[in-house]
């Protein structure tokens, strides 16, 4: 069947967009409904109206633009995840303060952000048609796992902890979506003597990464920055992988320590940065003094890495349920018999530090 004779019943992916300017509203619709699985069932510029059509139309993903004029993006974003949770992709113009406010939708829950067009270039409209429908798709899978946020009791680790003495000297994250709130709950629950390295893999755009990392950085005791390649892996600081590398370790043959590689391999990964390569690469270095982290995130992007920390005799710990907006990435890991312990966010920062502070 060609693509001019597919029937709406076939068009599998229902999505709402809602964009102030009625040029974006179309050229967005356009983009979309170039892909025979999308449909796009409704389109507004109004943020309240937004909030009705959402629980009118039991869209599969929502497109948000930031700025609405009468009831701004994050508080569109705030007031669904609370009340009527759905996968929401930001698409927005990658301003300085786009980029404030898309870091902020991303710790709220959104999904992923994506830029906004801005011409009838054709080269523009490319890649930013192909980057949004990969978006909203990937978006889509998620909508009977996205979860409201809530205040929640911590609940207790659902799997025994394992008595353990030793002193563990690195602590690797991976994250995806609702990482960036988990990860802000974690770093700033640290003491400023943290005695370990700490290495993120955030699902996250490129341009977003550096302020994400300056954002934590305000919020942790800790240095906390975006790594550049070279970087001495050093006790008491926080290393953000790039958004459009992967980040890896090895030991430095020339002084012996333990330095920081930004590479575009493995090329084939899904995600980049890979929490994949980096939990391998951790394994290897650092063995059994390594610990490895996943949080709330889709997909199992970090479960082959973590396997590989447990076989090496590392530590691997995930993220309970109750406390993910996404239990994905943790789930996989638990699947896979990958995982010592499930620990609330709540509890996470106060964990590794009884961990990485024993006696050796």
């Amino acid at each position: 069947m060609s693509r001019g004779e597919l029937s709406e019943m076939d068009k599998s992916i229902k999505v709402l967009i809602v964009e102030d300017s009625a040029f974006t509203r179309k050229a967005i619709t356009r983009m979309l409904e170039s892909d025979e699985e999308i449909e796009v069932v409704g389109a507004t510029g109004s943020g309240r109206e937004a909030i009705e059509l959402a629980r009118k139309l039991d869209p599969d993903v929502v497109t948000l633009d930031i700025m609405l004029p009468d009831m701004d993006g994050l508080s569109v974003l705030s007031t669904l995840m609370q009340d009527f949770p759905l996968p929401v992709v930001i698409v927005s113009a990658l301003s300085k303060q786009a980029i404030v406010s898309g870091l902020a939708a991303l710790e709220l829950g959104a999904i992923d952000v994506v830029e906004k067009p801005t011409s009838l270039a054709s080269d523009e409209i490319y890649h930013i048609a192909r980057r949004l429908i990969a978006s909203v798709k990937a978006a889509s899978k998620l909508k009977h796992m996205v979860r409201a946020y809530s205040v929640r009791k911590p609940k207790r680790s659902i799997i025994r902890h394992l008595g353990d003495e030793r002193k563990f000297k690195v602590v690797a994250i991976g994250s995806s979506s609702g990482g960036p709130a988990a990860l802000k709950t974690l770093l700033s629950s640290l003491p400023d003597d943290f005695p370990a390295p700490i290495l993120v893999a955030q699902h996250m755009p490129k341009p977003f990464t550096k302020h994400f990392a300056e954002r934590l950085n305000r919020c942790s005791k800790l240095t906390t920055r975006e790594a550049e390649d070279g970087d001495v892996v050093e006790a008491g600081k926080v290393f953000i992988a790039p958004g459009d590398k992967h980040m890896v370790v090895q030991r430095s043959c020339i002084a012996g320590k333990v330095v920081i590689r930004l590479t575009d391999e493995p090329s084939d990964a899904i995600c980049k940065p890979s929490v994949d390569a980096l939990f391998h690469s951790v394994a290897y270095t650092f063995g059994d003094s390594s610990i490895g982290v996943l949080l709330s995130g889709m997909g199992k992007d970090g479960v082959s890495g973590m396997l590989a920390i447990k076989r090496r005799g590392g530590k691997c710990i995930v993220q309970d349920e109750a406390s993910c907006l996404i239990f994905g990435m943790p789930k996989a890991a638990i699947e896979a018999g990958a995982v010592d312990e499930v620990v609330p966010i709540e509890q996470m920062g106060e964990y590794l530090s009884s961990l990485v502070c024993r006696s050796a």
